[in-house]
């Protein structure tokens, strides 16, 4: 037990150090890219556009693989831009380590879009998309076996060999595959841990703006709670792992009533929490035990909330 301890330590500082590397550097491993003309665009429009990039679907032009590129939008001269490329490079570098059934494929990055230099990140084409949209198509979907996937995806990150934090679990970074499983995605605001319950608290955080609502109230107010930083934990995941729970049976984002973030992160800090959706949503699954499982999981008290392992 302890030799694989130590061995899971001796990995998540080897992955630390890379992406230490690559981003003071501002570069990537070969092994990391893919041959440009192994990916084709579909069509010349993007699926998605966003404020710093835009999503493509392509097709491997070996295998017909169906693609998602996140084409990452950059400037030589723009300091934000800068900024974006080391976020890419550590979110690249960690999850091109992930495999596991309920995590999104990733497959590498390719250098220059559609004849425009920036930076692609290459995965596999969700064809349902995020689980928010799949369950407007498929209403009568069985939700907790989807959420369950998504906790066997948490449970793997989670786990003393991977030793990661997502740190942006949500809706829309849950997606569904062709099969209809569950699939977590989106890595940008993941961190590294050394040990069971060591963090690395320098690795840089941002984007949480979007992800106010399924923020734990210890990410909102550290110091309130005993913290020193804002940076995510195993605690903090399941936190929004929970809230994300709530999402899903009741179509709609955490504390909808708030009408902007001050109010949204009052709530959470005050311990103020979702009210349990009533109605037709109990027949999609939502269960005293599950209502249950949420309320454990998004207690006040990080330390109370339980491991991912019992949560599946």
């Amino acid at each position: 037990m302890g030799t694989i301890s130590t061995r899971s330590r001796l990995h998540s500082s080897l992955r630390h150090a890379l992406r230490k590397i690559c981003t003071q550097y501002g570069s990537l491993p070969d092994s990391l890219f893919l041959e440009s003309q192994t990916v084709t665009i579909v069509g010349t429009n993007a699926q998605a556009t966003g404020g710093y990039a835009d999503i493509y679907k392509a097709n491997h032009s070996v295998t017909r693989i169906p693609l998602c590129v996140k084409a990452v939008r950059i400037s030589e001269q723009d300091v934000a831009s800068n900024v974006r490329m080391k976020s890419i490079y550590k979110e690249a570098l960690l999850w091109k380590h992930l495999s596991h059934s309920n995590i999104t494929p990733f497959y590498g990055v390719v250098p220059v879009i559609n004849g425009r230099s920036g930076l692609g990140m290459v995965c596999k084409w969700m064809p349902n998309g995020h689980i928010m949209e799949f369950l407007q198509h498929y209403r009568n979907e069985d939700r907790p076996s989807l959420l369950l996937d998504a906790a066997c995806g948490l449970r793997y990150l989670h786990s003393e060999d991977v030793s990661i934090v997502h740190g942006d679990i949500k809706g829309t970074n849950i997606l569904i595959d062709e099969r209809g499983s569950a699939c977590l995605s989106d890595f940008g605001l993941s961190t590294v841990l050394y040990g069971i319950d060591t963090l690395n608290t320098a690795t840089c955080i941002t984007g949480f703006r979007s992800t106010l609502r399924w923020m734990a109230p210890e990410l909102h107010d550290p110091e309130e709670f005993g913290l020193d930083s804002s940076a995510p934990t195993r605690e903090s995941d399941i936190w929004a792992f929970s809230v994300t729970m709530w999402e899903v049976f009741a179509g709609e984002v955490p504390y909808p009533d708030a009408r902007n973030d001050s109010q949204v992160i009052r709530k959470i800090t005050n311990g103020q929490r979702p009210q349990r959706p009533s109605g037709e949503v109990t027949l999609f699954g939502l269960s005293d035990d599950v209502w249950s499982t949420m309320v454990e999981c998004w207690s006040q008290d990080r330390l109370k909330r339980p491991r991912i392992e019992h949560v599946v």
